[in-house]
């Protein structure tokens, strides 16, 4: 597929954003969305409403890419991943949750870069919560990690990993270092946390970071993680 210059991201500044916005459910969303967003490339949204509001912001220069969890008529909720430039590829992955039934999504999508004959590949996962073994979370992963090996060129896998027992942590940390992916760190880290294990993750591979930060709000049970990466 040929993709024009204008529909690329320059791949030496890509901003980046990763927040779980609770299906858009509080009052302070809307303008908290607005103003983490407004100056991103990519905007790796989970748990989103996507019939809700809040997402008045991402106008028609925005392109959008949306991966259904969970249905109900009239509502639908899972991950969104919203660029300032046209994906070039898009798919997604959903996984039961083995106590309730309900399903989590992963949207893949990949984008032309400046100059640069390999594409970005990334990856938004909105992880299983609840379940009672690490079957259906492992297999989650796995079923993620292998578009990532089939990849050549860099990659930016974030989201809400719900990564909130000590066997999922450790997993998350072994699997990362497996496949070449590299951990962005955060100086003043606001992460959200449930028993003191951090729920939300940003990975690259090939690219560097040239900053990374978090910030506290009151718009959603997690805070939005932001970082700077680039080749």
């Amino acid at each position: 597929m040929h993709i024009s210059s204008e529909s690329r991201l320059n791949p030496e500044s890509i901003r980046v954003l990763s927040w779980n916005v609770k299906k858009q459910s509080r009052a302070q969303m809307g303008p908290d969305l607005a103003g983490f967003s407004s100056s991103v490339d990519l905007a790796l949204l989970q748990e989103v409403h996507k019939e809700g509001m809040c997402l008045d912001h991402f106008s028609a220069n925005w392109h959008r890419s949306f991966a259904p969890g969970f249905s109900l008529p009239g509502r639908t909720t899972g991950v969104m991943t919203v660029s300032s430039v046209g994906h070039s590829s898009e798919s997604g992955l959903r996984h039961a949750e083995p106590v309730f039934r309900t399903a989590k999504a992963a949207n893949i999508t990949t984008y032309g870069l400046t100059d640069h004959p390999d594409p970005l590949l990334v990856i938004n996962l909105h992880a299983v919560n609840f379940s009672l073994g690490m079957n259906a979370y492992t297999r989650q992963l796995k079923d993620l990690l292998k578009h990532i090996d089939a990849h050549k060129g860099p990659v930016i896998f974030a989201g809400d990993f719900n990564a909130w027992r000590e066997q999922r942590t450790r997993l998350v940390s072994e699997v990362s270092n497996r496949h070449g992916l590299t951990e962005v760190l955060f100086e003043e880290d606001k992460r959200s946390q449930v028993f003191g294990r951090h729920l939300d993750y940003m990975f690259v591979r090939g690219l560097t970071v040239h900053d990374s930060y978090t910030h506290h709000s009151d718009a959603s049970d997690h805070n939005p993680l932001l970082a700077t990466v680039g080749l």
